[in-house]
């Protein structure tokens, strides 16, 4: 537990505008993305299973494999960060375990949906959710097993594909008079639909959180959020999606020409590489002895 980020996350909430979530999936990426400025970092699901397992998000990984990459991420950056802890991998007990666990590993944060399992990644076809009575026992179950009161709980709502836009903003009010710190619903396709929602979570003072997926809605501004009336904005899957690009096309070029001469000057200096690891720090070690 980390009381000092946990405490800072709450401050972030509690400041005027927008705040903007770096979408990290491993200790590197999170790294990357600390340093260029982010006050706030998420774990990823699809991104961490996908870099960590290499299967899609089906809820193949387990809570035991996901807590303890978030524990090696908190470890090696010092803002706070929520993290991905898909339907709190079973039934009530399981959603204690699963607060517990992440909060121990130094997460200051998690987001619980209300998918039935096995669970899919949102943006898939055939999500279905539980009542919404089943899911408000969840989110009181995650704040009472809190140890830090300022650990936040974000309650996700995947029921828009299903059950409509309308479902998905009484869910929020109800997932927030819970006990939730934020709301997160998932998946809206419109922009007109997700201003909607933003604007009554707003009027109701509910802060809420929009995750940007679909290609279109990556590119709206953070600004744009903001006066939609969501108090965090993050993109999913833009930080996996960039480095899969890359990867796959460095990849194919190297096999193909069997040089890496078309990406010389499109890859990082292995010198500024070793910089964001903090080689410095690590060279210095002798100093912990005087």
């Amino acid at each position: 537990m980390d009381v000092k980020k946990n405490a800072r996350f709450r401050e972030l909430l509690k400041q005027p505008g927008i705040v903007v979530a770096g979408v990290a999936y491993d200790v590197l990426s999170a790294r990357i993305l600390e340093q260029a400025g982010f006050e706030l970092l998420a774990m990823g699901g699809n991104s961490t299973m996908a870099s960590l397992i290499g299967y899609p998000d089906l809820g193949i990984a387990t809570e035991t494999e996901m807590t303890g990459r978030a524990r090696q991420i908190a470890m090696r950056t010092s803002v706070p960060m929520y993290c991905d802890a898909d339907t709190g991998y079973g039934d009530l007990p399981s959603v204690r375990r699963t607060v517990l666990d992440y909060e121990a590993a130094g997460a200051s944060g998690i987001h619980l949906e209300d998918q039935t399992m096995p669970k899919k990644c949102g943006a898939m076809a055939g999500v279905t959710v539980i009542s919404a009575e089943l899911a408000v026992e969840k989110i009181k179950v995650a704040v009472k097993s809190r140890r830090d009161p300022n650990f936040i709980i974000i309650a996700r709502t995947d029921c828009y594909n299903s059950m409509g836009l309308d479902e998905a903003i009484r869910r929020c009010k109800m997932f927030y008079e819970a006990g939730a710190d934020v709301v997160m619903p998932e998946n809206i396709k419109s922009k007109a639909e997700w201003a909607k929602l933003g604007a009554e979570m707003r009027r109701c003072g509910i802060p809420a959180l929009i995750d940007l997926i679909d290609d279109d809605q990556i590119s709206w501004t953070n600004k744009e959020c903001e006066e939609m009336g969501f108090k965090i904005v993050c993109r999913g899957m833009y930080t996996i999606l960039a480095v899969t690009k890359f990867l796959k096309e460095l990849a194919e070029d190297y096999y193909k020409t069997g040089s890496a001469a078309n990406y010389v000057d499109k890859c990082m200096n292995i010198r500024d590489y070793e910089k964001i690891l903090g080689i410095a720090d690590e060279n210095d070690i002798r100093g912990l002895l005087t």
